[in-house]
């Protein structure tokens, strides 16, 4: 079981500054009778959200400031920027949307898929009400469906795209849409995902018909497969990856080459520059790191959020050990053990790498210099 008690330390390491703030492990918060079950940060490490459990209630800590109790808590998410945080919390059976600390009067049935455009000035939700789900943009309901998957935005926050239900084939035959601000594009018999490139000019989606799975990139349809999933364009729009099933075997799609298969293959990512590509892969019970088509064996049962440093010659993610710990590793080179920890976060200069984690009886934010 988690630790229910957090001790308020302080570990100072030398006094080298970096972009973050102070190197070294700092305290952040204490509490004595809840269990922490959820822990996130924003991408500067200057805030940092948990989820509480005590008892049957739930309550979020927003950098040392607690919330009211919930009935449960959906998503969380923070801006890209840090400056804006929102989380979906139930009361009585009824959602609610909470940003920057203010919870809407408006409640659904359902909320979901908080998505924040690149430059945390917009938020996109989906709500479900009377069995109808649409998407909430800036406070502005779209058009009801009888189902939506993931939004997205273009890089510039101008474009905002996702997956429609116009029928889920109880009554007449399934169809699903492709919506690009509130305008309906392409259609299919089902859209998993879509993606839009970052300047917001190409469509990517994810398509089932009869079955069989393809990818649709600028309404050109692409091969067919067994499964395929997870369309993904590099920061500067000019490659794209996805994954794709044959024959019992998974495998990531760069540009239209197919990689080496394996029993289970997740979504990929590309460094900031597009250079370099990097996915988790696993094949009889190993789990490797794919870089680049570089199979790096590791030693964890789970690994999560990647990211590359910004001159995309490091990665960092958060995995889960054989002895039920989390660390963060970073080139291969682990943390020591956490009872939880956020997603890691490089520094503007790639030269530190930042996360908050929880430590036995305390919650600390670590910086450390890259070695």
């Amino acid at each position: 079981m988690i630790s229910l008690a957090i001790i308020l330390v302080i570990l100072s390491q030398g006094c080298q500054k970096e972009p973050f703030g102070q190197a070294g492990t700092t305290e952040v918060y204490s509490f004595f009778d809840a269990e922490l079950i959820r822990l996130v940060a924003s991408q500067d490490l200057s805030q940092w959200a948990g989820v509480f459990r005590k008892e049957t209630k739930l309550y979020i800590v927003t950098n040392g400031e607690k919330s009211k109790d919930y009935d449960a808590i959906g998503m969380l998410t923070f801006s890209p920027d840090g400056k804006r945080f929102a989380y979906a919390a139930y009361i009585k059976g009824k959602a609610f949307l909470v940003i920057d600390g203010e919870k809407s009067k408006k409640s659904y049935d359902e909320i979901d898929f908080l998505t924040f455009s690149p430059d945390g000035k917009r938020l996109a939700y989906v709500a479900k009400e009377k069995n109808k789900m649409f998407v909430v943009v800036d406070g502005v309901e779209g058009k009801r469906y009888q189902g939506i998957r993931q939004p997205v935005f273009s890089s510039q926050g101008n474009k905002i795209a996702y997956p429609a239900a116009i029928s889920l084939g109880y009554t007449s035959p399934r169809q699903w849409v492709a919506v690009v601000n509130e305008k309906e594009n392409l259609s299919y018999e089902e859209i998993f995902n879509v993606a839009l490139s970052p300047d917001g000019k190409r469509l990517t989606l994810s398509v089932k018909e009869r079955e069989k799975m393809f990818v649709v990139v600028d309404g050109v349809k692409g091969k067919i497969y067994d499964w395929a999933d997870w369309p993904t364009f590099s920061p500067d729009g000019k490659r794209l990856a996805y994954v794709a099933k044959e024959k019992n075997k998974m495998f990531v799609v760069v540009d239209g080459v197919e990689g080496k298969r394996y029993d289970s293959v997740y979504q990929p990512v590309f460094s900031s520059n597009g250079k370099n590509i990097a996915y988790i892969s696993k094949e009889n019970g190993k789990t490797f790191l794919i870089v680049n088509s570089r199979e790096i064996k590791t030693k964890y049962q789970y690994l999560d959020n990647l990211t590359f440093s910004p001159e995309g010659k490091k990665i960092a993610y958060q995995a889960k050990n054989t002895k039920g710990w989390w660390v963060i590793v970073v080139n291969s080179k682990e943390s020591r053990d956490f009872n939880l920890v956020s997603s890691p976060f490089f520094s503007p200069d790639g030269k530190f790498i930042g996360y908050y984690a929880q430590d036995g009886y305390k919650v600390v934010r670590v910086i450390e210099l890259i070695r």
